[in-house]
């Protein structure tokens, strides 16, 4: 069956068609995905590679019904829907996501929606009759809208499989978004706000209301999120062969050591050593020197700053906003630590009653 899009092209923006079959193939791992989700796995849901946690949540889902590719997720009761955690699994600043959908959810006269990342601001995917939009939100408002980019699909075949493919980036403001291969591209309004996101939500939004809880029968496969915008995804040019073998190893390896460093942060910071495999922290070489996690030292040698600087630096290579996020929190502890004179001391002792430097001013 050949389905024609009918594109309904906003002031400004251009159809564009996807290329290859990426889009509509089975899901797999690759250099760029962060969360990828075959639901091949009938005990469960769960991702079968992400970035930052695998694990399934949510409720009402069927995990056996037949998918596109072998088995899929589909809604079992009203309001069913999976999450996982955002973090390193979905990319605020710039990132992809597809997926393929089944189900009256096509032809359902309430909107309703796919998907959608939460954090301090939102970004989802909504189904309204005869559309499908990417819609970028503040905060828990389900009654404003930043910006949205719409793509009229017209009517669609409910007991067939579809693709949806979605892209955002903040920097150049544009979106992307399409339907069985045909899609649109236009400019989109984001905010300031550069966090990462704090789950994601797949079959449904972050709430309930206007839309969120979907009917028994949406089916959901190959679910798939990206750290890169579509045009730089689909532009991805092989690697020489010595490094396609080599480069994905060290990229693991890199994320594996910031990884470790943003879990040892605490209170935008980090003590000066850690003994291993116990990880206790001091702020000097020597067991009697051991502290609890609220010193933060700020050593002129491995303290705080230097390793947010290592941080950041992961950030500007690999675009992880989460690494963005551990660094943004040491410079608001460094704002908050500064003597009003326009200096800072070697250490600081964090308390409910505020930042309590470990030094005389004299």
């Amino acid at each position: 069956m050949v389905l024609t899009v009918l594109l309904s092209i906003p002031a400004l923006a251009e159809p564009f068609a996807l290329e290859g079959d990426w889009w509509s193939a089975p899901a797999a791992a690759g250099r760029h995905t962060t969360l990828v989700c075959s639901f091949d796995s009938a005990p469960s849901s769960d991702a079968d590679f992400a970035r930052d946690f695998t694990g399934a949540g949510g409720f009402g889902m069927d995990a056996t019904a037949e998918g596109a590719h072998g088995l899929c997720t589909q809604v079992a009761e009203r309001g069913g829907h999976l999450n996982f955690r955002g973090g390193s699994n979905f990319q605020p600043h710039h990132g992809t996501l597809r997926m393929m959908a089944r189900g009256e959810i096509w032809a359902d006269p309430t909107p309703r929606w796919l998907f959608e990342a939460r954090g301090t601001d939102r970004i989802g995917i909504v189904r309204e009759p005869g559309r499908i939009s990417l819609v970028f939100s503040p905060a828990t408002r389900v009654d404003q809208v930043i910006s949205r980019l719409d793509l009229e699909i017209g009517d669609v075949a409910a007991d067939e499989w579809h693709s949806v493919v979605a892209s955002w980036d903040r920097a150049s403001g544009t979106g992307w978004l399409a339907f069985d291969g045909q899609g649109v591209t236009g400019p989109m309004e984001f905010s300031a706000d550069m966090e990462a996101a704090w789950a994601v939500f797949v079959a449904s939004s972050f709430s309930g209301r206007a839309g969120g809880l979907n009917l028994p029968g949406l089916a959901i496969d190959d679910f798939v999120l990206y750290d890169v915008a579509l045009p730089v995804l689909q532009a991805d040019v092989p690697l020489p062969p010595e490094d396609e073998e080599y480069l994905p190893q060290v990229e693991a390896g890199a994320r594996k050591a910031l990884n470790f460093l943003v879990a040892l942060q605490h209170w935008g910071g980090w003590q000066c050593i850690y003994s291993w495999p116990t990880l206790l922290g001091s702020s000097a070489q020597g067991r009697e020197f051991i502290s609890d996690e609220y010193y933060v030292d700020n050593d002129k040698g491995n303290g705080t700053p230097r390793t947010a600087i290592n941080v950041l630096y992961g950030y500007e290579v690999l675009g992880d906003a989460a690494y963005l996020d551990a660094a943004m929190r040491t410079a608001e502890f460094l704002l908050a630590a500064q003597d009003e004179r326009g200096f800072w001391v070697h250490g600081y002792t964090m308390t409910v009653n505020g930042i309590q430097p470990l030094a005389s001013d004299r």
